[in-house]
């Protein structure tokens, strides 16, 4: 699969300025570069890889040995990437460089990675729960027997890994097309695999919260819907959690789906306490290994 390389948030990047690739060539040589390399911190090593090639195989040599070498895995990624690079320079290094990097990025013990999961469920007799989180998996007793975590893939960074659970969710929500969302994203979902896919046809079938303001939430989204019969002065007031609330709710749902108003049909989702049909799980890698590329690892704008 194909990844983007951008530190985000979540990683320890220390803001300060590195000099361009240019300077780097003329402050101190391929040793000055190296020790300024050494000296840096993260958002400053990850910049003055970038001037490596400009040194030859010299280089290369040293983008091969930190590739292989080095104990952060953004710094591995973005050697990996000039690597990429170099493969179209004509020097002696290609075939080197096309063996080293055709297993992919090296991964090492403790490395983090984020997987993406479809949510497993659960079904008592008169709601499904969706399990939307590895920690709610393990601690739910389950009814409903088969329903697992499905693992879609993994990725660099929580930043791209939620874009694609945020994505699939929405095909879910919406039941919308498995074909365009594999194709935008290089993946071979088969919907056929995943029984959640047919619950999520019928939305008032999952277990949700009775203690939102359903009538104001309408109100300040502009959607007309008589929620009298529901919400009126003759529904005993500590009915919080009964069928009227419940019912409400229902008709919100309903008319969403059929306006295919996603984008609100999700808030409300998200207001109810619905949960999502996908999640994202920071792993931490248990042994050496390799992260298979395919294509060229290219930096996000």
């Amino acid at each position: 699969m194909s990844a983007n390389l951008h530190p985000e948030s979540t990683d320890a990047v220390i803001g300060g300025q590195a000099p361009s690739p240019n300077a780097s060539v003329v402050l101190g040589g391929m040793e000055g570069l190296q020790q300024r390399f050494m000296a840096g911190n993260l958002e400053q090593r990850s910049h003055l890889l970038t001037a490596a090639l400009a040194y030859g195989e010299a280089g290369v040599e040293w983008l091969i040995t930190t590739l292989n070498s080095d104990p952060v895995l953004t710094i591995r990624a973005t050697a990996y990437q000039q690597l990429q690079q170099a493969i179209a320079e004509p020097t002696t290094t290609v075939k080197k460089v096309q063996q080293t990097i055709a297993k992919g990025i090296p991964l090492k013990k403790g490395d983090r990675l984020y997987r993406v999961y479809i949510s497993a469920i659960d079904y008592d007799d008169e709601y499904y729960t969706l399990l939307d989180s590895v920690q709610a998996y393990e601690a739910h007793d389950f009814c409903y027997d088969g329903e697992l975590l499905y693992p879609v893939e993994r990725y660099f960074f929580r930043e791209q890994a939620e874009t694609i659970a945020q994505d699939l969710h929405r095909v879910f929500l919406a039941n919308g097309d498995f074909a365009t969302f594999n194709q935008r994203h290089q993946l071979n979902l088969n919907p056929r695999n995943y029984h959640l896919r047919d619950i999520a046809g019928d939305l008032c079938s999952f277990y949700r919260n009775f203690n939102q303001s359903i009538r104001d939430w309408c109100t300040a989204h502009n959607i007309s819907i008589d929620l009298s019969d529901y919400v009126d002065e003759d529904i005993p007031e500590d009915d919080d959690q009964g069928e009227y609330w419940w019912e409400a709710q229902e008709e919100v749902l309903q008319q969403l789906q059929s306006q295919r108003n996603y984008p609100l049909l999700e808030e409300f989702c998200n207001l109810i306490g619905m949960g999502k049909f996908t999640f994202v799980h920071e792993e931490n890698v248990d042994r050496d290994g390799y992260f298979p590329v395919t294509g060229t690892l290219t930096a996000r704008a």
